[in-house]
């Protein structure tokens, strides 16, 4: 008789399910006829999505550097892709086998770069990279090939960028493209500023940098407007260039900053000039869109020519969001959009944009009927301050008796405030401090009151007469 086991009350143990060991993905290797796109570390993502939008697929290689079978049509330059070249040559860092296999291509004056991706690793490579750029230029020189100082004389004859990237310590990439078509003409698109000593922040440097990168830079006596001044670095470099600086924010700029500019304590969302200014740049950590549109504004309403901005961008979808910023800009008539993540940039972009005073690149305003004021309707585009081909345009005053001439200085029409006061920025009425009597309101016949002082003055430092 077959005696019965005892029950057993532990579970079976489950089978087991072979899982497919995780292979790792390595980037496909860079051949002949590829694009390497440079970026800062970090930005990969978005120089593949910018690319993504023209159809084309890209991937990482390394930090700071992305590879695409192809470049996008046309002369499109990506925002957050600093510096492009097709590979035409894969080659050990060597100054011979360099000009051996490029010489023959060159017909055309060219300069030179020779770089490393924006990483740690990369910038281990520099003392390598400046070595073989020394080597390169003699031996390029001794076989005939005319080679420029730098990007912009390249440019000026028409030339090339002879570019060699590091791939690795032991392998380059090289290719030839034409300085007006490339992103940057400086080497991995790098263009480095030193922070003045007497700087009160690093952000100076970005507005050099995108000075730079605008092809144009205010005159001396040119009246510039910084929105969200403190603590004054955008300030300085504009006072270094002699301009005459109207610095917008409820900060405190710095004592040496202060003195030398016209600092209207006020939001710069409230704040309306009474005369155009020359250039408006504005670097204020705040909303993107907000921004955008604020700046918009200002070109609806034809408050400045020239624009300047750095846009502070969310931790994803950066791309879609700079295709927003640039639609809002357009709406405002800001024309010859340029965007880029410069090098000073960190998780921002640059903006330079110009706006023209005819007729021609008027916007229509799409205003809430809050927004249509008396000073908003003085500056609309259909004003005759802003008639072409007319060198006087009459204003009526205050009252609505005598108008009151806008005179051509220098090729721009200056029109005098609808209200009394004549400054540049109007600032409203605020509530006085507790424990301060409010000061009363001065009439016209009076003059105005100084923007930093109590005292009255002939007329106000903001309302901006070229001599």
């Amino acid at each position: 008789m077959l005696q019965r086991s005892a029950p057993s009350f532990s579970r079976p143990a489950p089978a087991r399910r072979e899982v497919p060991a995780k292979t790792a993905t390595f980037p496909s290797p860079v051949t002949v006829g590829d694009w390497l796109w440079l970026c800062r570390q970090g930005a990969e993502n978005d120089v593949c999505e910018e690319l993504a939008l023209y159809r084309l697929t890209a991937e990482m290689l390394a930090p700071a550097l992305v590879r695409s079978a192809k470049k996008p049509p046309g002369d499109v330059l990506l925002t957050f892709a600093r510096q492009g070249l097709p590979v035409e040559a894969l080659l050990p860092p060597d100054a011979q086998a360099i000009t051996a296999a490029m010489s023959r291509r060159v017909k055309r004056p060219i300069v030179i770069h020779v770089f490393a991706p924006d990483s740690d690793d990369g910038n281990r490579l520099s003392s390598q990279a400046e070595s073989l750029l020394s080597d390169l230029t003699t031996l390029l020189r001794a076989v005939g090939i005319d080679v420029v100082s730098d990007g912009e004389a390249a440019q000026q004859a028409g030339g090339h960028l002879l570019q060699v990237c590091f791939l690795s310590a032991d392998r380059v990439a090289v290719g030839l493209v034409a300085a007006v078509k490339a992103q940057s003409l400086f080497p991995g698109g790098r263009q480095r500023f030193r922070k003045p000593k007497d700087a009160p922040s690093r952000s100076a440097r970005k507005l050099e940098e995108a000075l730079a990168f605008s092809g144009h830079v205010p005159a001396a006596g040119e009246v510039c407007v910084d929105l969200g001044a403190a603590p004054g670095g955008w300030s300085q470099v504009l006072l270094e260039r002699r301009c005459h600086v109207v610095a917008i924010d409820p900060g405190r700029l710095a004592p040496a900053i202060a003195k030398r500019v016209e600092h209207l304590r006020m939001n710069a969302f409230s704040f309306a000039p009474e005369i155009p200014a020359d250039w408006v740049v504005c670097d204020m950590a705040y909303r993107p869109l907000e921004v955008a549109a604020l700046l918009a504004r200002w070109g609806r309403h034809r408050w400045a020519q020239f624009l300047i901005a750095n846009f502070k961008l969310p931790m994803k979808k950066r791309v879609e969001m700079v295709g927003r910023i640039r639609e809002i800009l357009e709406t405002g008539g800001w024309t010859g959009i340029k965007m880029r993540q410069l090098y000073h940039d960190r998780e921002e972009v640059t903006v330079a944009a110009w706006r023209g005073f005819g007729r021609e690149t008027w916007v229509g305003k799409r205003a809430s009927e809050g927004e249509k004021t008396t000073e908003n309707a003085q500056f609309s585009p259909k004003s005759p301050e802003f008639a072409p081909n007319r060198s006087q345009a009459t204003a009526k005053g205050p009252g609505g008796g005598k108008g009151q001439s806008a005179g051509k200085t220098g090729g721009r029409r200056h029109a005098r405030g609808g209200q009394g006061s004549g400054g540049f920025g109007a600032k409203k009425t605020a509530k006085p401090e507790r424990g301060k009597k409010a000061q009363p309101r001065e009439s016209s016949r009076s003059g105005p009151k100084d923007v930093r002082t109590s005292r009255v003055s002939g007329r106000s430092k903001g309302h901006v007469r070229r001599p």
